[in-house]
């Protein structure tokens, strides 16, 4: 008798189902739609710190000894001092995107985001992009070659920063929709 129960599964109830309130099962979605609203951003922010890890490896992995660099020439000189200075900018900005993907992590114990890693993250996408834009700005003064290369390989990662900068800007309220507070 019981077989055919188990086949009609009229009159079955999941008892975990009927325990939880509509409350929790609404926090619950919340939860989950923080989770990976959060998921995202670290995404995002992984994805746009290894195409400057791309970058940067396939600017340091150029031969020193190239035609266009090595020459007695103060204007060349200057436009390889120039481009130096790039790889050092996009160093840096590197450097800020891994802190801000530290700064999201979550240890144990601790909250998920709160106001001051938020505002930290801000500071260092802000400064990441500033410093690709300092980049351009000096290939520009120094009618670099490579201009137009490099502003083609870094509109992408700008792109991406700067959208990773908008959806933090909105963290706060996003949390806000969700009944969440940010600590």
């Amino acid at each position: 008798m019981e077989s055919i129960k188990l086949f009609g599964g009229y009159g079955k109830v999941n008892p975990h189902l009927e325990d939880q309130s509509p409350h929790q099962q609404q926090s619950a979605s919340k939860r989950r739609i923080l989770i990976l609203s959060v998921a995202s951003i670290l995404l995002l922010t992984l994805i746009i710190g290894i195409a400057l890890a791309s970058l940067i490896h396939e600017s340091n992995s150029e031969p020193d000894e190239s035609p266009y660099l090595s020459s007695s020439n103060p204007a060349e000189s200057i436009k390889t001092a120039a481009l130096k200075d790039c790889v050092s900018q996009f160093d840096d900005s590197l450097s800020k995107l891994n802190d801000s993907l530290s700064a999201m992590e979550v240890g144990p114990g601790e909250k998920m985001l709160n106001l001051e890693k938020v505002n930290d993250i801000q500071t260092w996408i802000s400064a990441a992009m500033t410093d690709q834009d300092t980049c351009i700005d000096g290939l520009e003064e120094m009618g670099s070659k490579f201009l137009d290369e490099i502003k083609a390989k870094i509109e992408r990662s700008k792109e991406f920063l700067s959208i990773s900068l908008a959806i933090i800007a909105k963290m706060q309220a996003l949390l806000e929709k969700f009944d969440q507070k940010m600590h």
